[in-house]
Parts: structure tokens; C-alpha cells; sequence
């Protein structure tokens, strides 16, 4: 007996691929009808309908109607397989949006560390600032994601002063000190932009803090996107490191280049008792 089943299943998926190649009014084989749902199943993380969309002709470097890559749309979402089949699809891993950054910005301030590995693994540039300045570690900080940042630090700083950062990140007190007492820089900025004082204030190593203060970190040293440790303990609410940034002279009233402030920071996050401090201490 012949297998006539198969015969509309078959009808069926040469109907859909003949759908989206279809002519459009204007006289294209459909790539903008092709795109447009490409953006949309890459947005559902519907891997099934992006490798027939990729099949049938869509684009990898296509954009969605605010301008972010198809890669950066899955990457946002979390979604891994997505993500994985754009780039073997030939998607551009460093395509940028000005204001946001790269794929890789985007699932570090999400946190979602799987794929921040894989994109890292198919040659993601760490050190890619946005037009503020902000890096992928920066946006990991923000958000307080240990891990994508301990992640970020391991591929992105092969030196031994990348390792510092590392180890100030996880939180190693006695190790930092004794790097500090045989001569590391406390003023150390990584190569994704953000200095050991930031990584420490995000993170709340309060004795790391104090440790590098005490061998000289600058209170008020920026990092890539202009903001400073007090900007980036506030954002994260680590109530106990601003006071001591403040008490050591961290300028209350400095912004970033998005023009933002620590005071607007806690506010904007929910933190008001670190918000409350800062006005009680000049902060406007």
C-alpha cells in the first residue's frame, strides 16, 4: 500500500514556503513579508518557524521597526535556540544598535547567562561600548548579575589585572588584599570599562570597598559610561556602600553621560531609603 499520507503533509509545507515567497504587490518575491514574521517568530522564540522563515529567504541582518537586530530581539528574550540558529544562519554577533549596544549588551543586563556564553563562544566583543559608554560588563553590573559579569571577566581579561577584577567580583576579601599589598592598582579600570571600585560598590563587597579606598581607589573615578561607584551601588541599593562612598567624598550630584544621577538611580529602582540618604546629603 502506497503512503498517500504523506502526500498532504507535503502539500501543506511546499504551500507555506510558496506563501511567504510570494510576489508582493510591489513586484519583490516577498522579503519584507519574509522579514516581518521573521522578527516576529524570533520575538516568540518559535525555532521551528525561523528555520523555515531562514529557508525560505529572511534575512539574519534583518531589522525589526525600532532598528534592533534580529540576534538582538532573541538574545533580549532569552531565547537560546534562537539564538543559536541566527548565527548559523550567518547573523552579524556584534551588530549594534547605537543607544543599546550589541546581542551581548542586551543578555548581560538580563542575565541570561547561557546565552551570553554562546555568543561569547561565536566572537561577541566584550569591550563594545554604546554611544553612552556602557560595555557589557557595565550592563551586568547595572542589573546585578554576578554570574554574566564573573563570565564577562573571565573572557574578557586575560591579564593579571583582569583577574583582580574577577576576584573583587566573587567577592574574595583576603585575596584582594593581599594583591593590594603587593602593589595592584586600586585605580584599575577593565578593559570592559568599569573600575574595581564600581565592581565592588555593584556588588556590594562593602570590606572590598574599604580595602581599596584605603590604598587609594578615587571615590569619584568614572567608568566607560561616566558613572561612578556611588551611581552604581545606588542602582543596586547597597544601602551600606554609599554610605561609605559618601562619607569618602563621592560627589552625590555626578551624572553619567545619559545624564543620570545616583539619586535618580535608587528612585528610578525602588530603593528610596538609599534615595532619602542621598538627599540628606546634598543630592538634588
Amino acid at each position: 500500500m502506497k503512503r498517500n499520507w504523506l502526500i498532504p503533509i507535503i502539500i501543506v509545507s511546499w504551500c507555506c514556503v510558496a506563501v511567504f515567497m510570494s510576489p508582493s504587490p510591489g513586484g519583490a518575491y516577498g522579503k519584507e513579508e519574509l522579514n516581518g514574521a521573521l522578527c516576529k517568530a524570533v520575538q516568540q522564540g518559535d525555532t521551528d518557524k525561523i528555520g523555515l522563515l531562514l529557508r525560505a529567504g529572511a534575512d539574519t541582518q534583518t531589522r525589526d521597526e525600532n532598528g534592533y537586530p534580529v540576534l538582538m530581539l532573541a538574545a533580549e528574550k532569552g531565547h537560546l535556540r534562537a539564538v543559536r540558529e541566527l548565527l548559523d544562519a550567518g547573523a552579524e554577533v556584534n551588530a549594534a544598535v547605537e543607544g543599546m549596544g550589541t546581542a551581548l549588551t542586551v543578555a548581560a543586563y538580563e542575565g541570561h547567562l547561557s546565552v551570553v556564553e554562546l555568543l561569547l563562544m561565536r566572537g561577541a566583543k566584550v569591550d563594545r561600548a554604546n554611544r553612552y559608554g556602557w560595555t557589557p560588563l557595565i550592563a551586568a553590573g547595572y542589573a546585578e548579575h554576578l554570574g554574566v559579569a564573573t563570565m564577562l571577566l573571565r573572557y574578557g581579561n586575560r591579564k593579571q589585572e583582569g583577574g583582580l577584577a574577577l576576584v573583587v567580583a566573587q567577592g574574595d576579601t583576603d585575596l584582594v588584599q593581599q594583591e593590594l599589598e603587593r602593589g595592584a592598582d586600586p585605580n584599575l579600570v577593565t578593559e570592559d570599562g568599569m573600575t574595581l571600585l564600581s565592581l565592588a560598590a555593584a556588588f556590594g563587597r562593602l570590606e572590598i570597598l574599604q580595602a581599596l579606598l584605603r590604598h587609594g581607589a578615587g571615590a569619584n573615578r568614572v567608568n566607560s559610561d561616566g558613572s561612578t561607584p556611588l551611581m552604581a551601588a545606588a542602582v543596586n541599593g547597597q544601602e551600606a556602600v554609599v554610605r561609605v562612598l559618601v562619607q569618602m567624598g563621592a560627589n552625590v550630584n555626578a551624572r553619567d553621560k545619559l545624564d543620570y544621577s545616583a539619586l535618580y538611580l535608587a528612585r528610578a529602582h525602588g530603593h528610596e531609603q538609599v534615595a532619602q540618604f542621598l538627599e540628606q546629603h546634598g543630592a538634588q
